[in-house]
């Protein structure tokens, strides 16, 4: 191709026809002689078509299908042995406890604890509860959140973060032990309340190594700066469904009771579950995972505290292992 023009432009017109020529040969050499739409065509020829972009989008999605419960599986398993540890850690802690004061357990409070007067300062702690106890003994108070308590805590101030108000999760309590008539049949853990009442000592358990003390117990009110809930009735430990015998039961996690705490039906409160599975800690120090239904006998009577045949894992004496 060549331009023309007047006289005046030679010297434009030799300059538009170098450089149109130049151009010229770097597209033949970019396509290696070979003639753009050439190229094109055969570029055309080579892409995907629908169904194949179809079939491998059905492929990963198979295997998205197929991998994801597995990966679900094995963040719930990771989570399960984080709690069993925490609680063995617990459970350990508490009997370093013991080995300080005079082979007995600890409290679920100090006697004679009521609200501190510093109720409404978020720096103070209002009770001497067993989590304070054992505080000397643990290298930090995380270990007594679950990492599923999902149950949020609140102290019922105003102005302040929950961390303020609540400090740390508590995720576990203890089996409540109280002496006299209700000990066969409700109080028969290790862990004292009351201040007329004492906690019981480790050699007055009959199996350390088959005796549930420690529990997950997930609550509004269970927390820090306050102190650990814990329930009075052991049987409700033991199973989520109402026994003819017993109060209303705590449900299993992601069930849940509501109660009162900043106001009334404010607060929850259920038995801290893990897939279906509740984590418990054993006298002895260790701990595992096991169905709520197989740590004792559904409906427990005085009766049934009359005969080795049934089970109570709860229970301090040891003698219904069954």
């Amino acid at each position: 191709m060549r331009v023309s023009s007047g006289t005046n432009s030679k010297p434009v017109v030799k300059c538009l026809n170098k450089l149109l020529r130049a151009n010229f040969q770097a597209i033949i050499l970019v396509t290696g002689g070979v003639d753009v739409g050439e190229n094109m065509k055969k570029s055309q020829r080579s892409a995907f078509t629908l169904i194949e972009l179809l079939v491998v989008i059905a492929i990963i999605a198979i295997l998205a299908a197929i991998l994801f419960p597995v990966f679900a599986q094995a963040k719930m398993a990771a989570k399960v042995t984080q709690v069993i540890s925490n609680t063995k850690q617990l459970s350990l802690a508490s009997l370093m406890y013991q080995n300080d004061n005079d082979d007995m357990y600890h409290r679920l409070r100090a006697p004679a604890t009521a609200f501190s007067a510093c109720s409404k300062d978020p720096s103070c702690d209002q009770v001497y509860g067993w989590e304070d106890m054992l505080k000397p003994y643990v290298k930090s108070p995380g270990i007594m959140a679950s990492p599923d308590d999902g149950i949020p805590r609140n102290d019922c101030l105003s102005g302040y973060s929950t961390e303020q108000q609540t400090w740390y999760k508590i995720s576990y309590s203890w089996t409540h032990h109280q002496g006299g008539q209700y000990e066969s049949t409700d109080t028969f853990g290790v862990a004292a309340y009351y201040d007329a009442e004492n906690s019981v000592s480790a050699g007055s358990l009959g199996s350390p190594a088959g005796t549930i003390t420690l529990y997950e117990l997930w609550s509004t009110r269970n927390y820090g700066r306050y102190t650990g809930h814990w329930r009075w009735d052991n049987k409700q430990i033991g199973h989520d469904i109402l026994a003819a015998n017993a109060n209303p039961s705590i449900p299993s996690w992601p069930k849940a009771l509501t109660i009162g705490w900043c106001s009334s039906a404010d607060g929850l409160l259920a038995m801290g579950a893990h897939n279906g599975k509740h984590v418990y800690g054993f006298a002895d120090g260790h701990a595992k995972a096991m169905d709520r239904s197989a740590i004792m006998t559904r409906g427990w009577t005085y009766t049934m505290a009359q005969t080795a045949t049934t089970k109570n894992l709860l229970h301090f004496s040891g003698l219904y292992g069954q």
